[in-house]
């Protein structure tokens, strides 16, 4: 019997939220849309903001005249959002004029459209800038991604480490990082070959992407064969469980290495750092405390984790 290809999951469609408090034109915008997207509805700038919390949407389009919040506050908002920085916002307008289209533009907003709706407009306008941000999204990828292993790469590493950073001082929630490197791996080139050693690091950047189960779990090749996870709302002994079971995960693929004199299998080592910020912290001085710990675990016998809390900054030391 012949068995056919799996054929691959459907591509889901493109979300869109609508905010206006004009009925109206909600009505409108769904029954344009509705047959090629998934269509969201808000009454308001607040609920609009509760719902993209739940829910990122692809595409905004935003009533520039609301009670309570309006269009332009509520880009100004909607934009200050991770979730929402490359989402394209366009606005909807009965009158515009010179000056309102340029404070449209400034407070982050993509485009307009003209009231009363055109659907064939509104249509279109929608599918080019889901084109555009499909293609931003595509060469952002392109640049934060690691062309070997397809994690994150250092450039996006450093950001993330920066985001997480602030959120966590924000949140008054404790920040860890792990710092791996894979044990002997000059010595698995040398014996193995370059091609050999590059499918190395795909298998354990593999194992150790899913062995992170958290969402905001973060993984990125930052150099050679050095691996970074950062964990948001992870102290310390936290933090060593999880370096702890990404040791142990690799170490169980049983991945040969006949040049490891310890175990002749693919083994890492990890550094962990950990601490709640403050404003007078620098994610820099918890990359450093990982690093040093890093070093501790490979001068101890490698395959380990070793840990420690990161010098704090003092106001006049900084």
């Amino acid at each position: 019997m012949r068995v056919m290809p799996s054929s691959p999951d459907p591509v889901p469609p493109s979300r869109i939220l609508a905010v206006d408090d004009d009925p109206l034109n909600l009505r409108i915008i769904h029954e344009t849309l509705k047959p090629h997207y998934e269509v969201l509805i808000a009454i308001s700038a607040q609920d609009a903001l509760a719902l993209v919390e739940r829910t990122p949407p692809d595409l905004v389009l935003l009533d520039v005249a609301m009670p309570n919040m309006d269009g332009l506050q509520a880009c100004k908002a909607l934009k200050s959002l991770d979730s929402m920085r490359n989402v394209p916002i366009i606005f909807v307008t009965a009158r515009s004029n010179p000056e309102q289209e340029t404070q449209c533009f400034e407070y982050g907003g993509s485009d307009f459209v003209a009231k009363p709706l055109n659907p064939p407009v509104l249509k279109a306008r929608v599918q080019t800038h889901l084109t555009l941000a499909h293609h931003v999204r595509a060469l952002q990828n392109l640049a934060f991604t690691d062309h070997l292993t397809g994690l994150h790469n250092r450039r996006s590493f450093e950001q993330h480490l920066e985001r997480e950073h602030r959120a966590c001082m924000r949140e008054q929630l404790a920040i860890g990082l792990i710092i791996i490197d894979v044990d002997f791996f000059k010595a698995y080139n040398d014996h193995y070959g370059h091609q050999a050693g590059d499918e190395a690091l795909r298998q354990v950047s593999s194992i150790l992407g899913r062995a992170l189960r958290r969402p905001r779990d973060f993984v990125a090749r930052i150099g050679g064969e050095e691996i970074a996870c950062v964990l948001p709302n992870s102290d310390l002994s936290a933090t060593e469980l999880v370096a702890e079971h990404l040791r142990y995960s690799v170490h169980s693929a049983e991945l040969p290495h006949a040049r490891s004199p310890n175990y002749e299998r693919v083994t890492i080592s990890s550094g962990v750092a950990s601490w709640v910020p403050t404003a007078e912290d620098d994610p820099q001085q918890l990359v450093a405390a990982a690093d040093a710990s890093l070093y501790e675990a490979k001068a101890q016998g490698r395959n380990r984790v070793c840990s420690t809390r990161p010098p704090r900054r003092t106001p006049s030391s900084a």
